[in-house]
């Protein structure tokens, strides 16, 4: 028996047959999506574990630079915005 004999017989049996070879077809199909699904998941998770690297030691003493460098530029700015306004004050007072 061919496929378009079966597809021929499945035509002619009463609607509740055809409605059960359907649903049976369709749940198949989505068995194999599913499976496939699963898989190509479980190698993208693996992909992405792999690439992730730890932490450089150098990252760190770069950060620890830049906050460093940033305490500074406030420390500055603190400095000049008082020196400024207490050059304003003394001129004021006189």
């Amino acid at each position: 028996m061919n496929i378009g004999d079966k597809i021929e017989e499945i035509r002619r049996a009463p609607e509740h047959i055809r409605l059960r070879w359907a649903w049976g077809i369709t749940a198949g199909f989505m068995v194999v999506i599913v499976f496939l699904w699963i898989i190509l998941m479980k190698s993208q998770v693996g992909n992405f574990s792999q690439s992730i690297t730890p932490p450089d030691a150098n990252l760190s003493s770069e950060f620890d630079q830049q906050k460093k460098s940033i305490q500074d530029a406030v420390g500055q700015l603190k400095g000049s915005a008082n020196s400024a306004v207490q050059s304003n004050s003394s001129q004021a007072i006189k």
